[in-house]
């Protein structure tokens, strides 16, 4: 049976890939939604397929409220860049129409998981 080793090794190994240093990640891995996703994922495994599909839709919607979190986070840091007449930062530089990468055209996001109801605790 799989046994997921935790969000840590995953982060860890995310940071390496762009070239920070393990202080960036400073205390994310206590972010209430890193442990939720964390216990999520570590309860799938022992679960039948429906319970699985269930946690892992709770995962992504846990997801997806982060990445909202940090899209809010971004505007704020332009709008003082801007604000401010300050250089904006390479990683918040948004690209030029031409330069967006357009989607595969054969892959759809699934609209179920967002219908889906969050998973009652168990």
């Amino acid at each position: 049976m799989y046994v997921f080793t935790g969000l840590r090794p995953f982060m860890e190994a995310t940071a390496f890939a762009k070239g920070r240093d393990l202080h960036q990640l400073g205390r994310a891995i206590e972010l209430w939604h890193c442990h939720q996703v964390q216990n999520a994922l570590g309860q799938i495994p022992k679960l039948d397929p429906q319970s699985q599909r269930d946690l892992l839709a709770h995962a992504v919607y846990i997801r997806e409220g982060l990445a909202c979190a940090l899209e809010g986070v971004d505007d704020a840091i332009r709008e003082v860049v801007r604000a401010c007449r300050l250089d904006m930062p390479a990683c918040l530089v948004e690209p030029v129409e031409s330069e967006v990468v357009p989607e595969p055209e054969d892959i759809e996001p699934d609209p179920e998981i967002r219908r889906r109801p969050m998973p009652s605790r168990r």
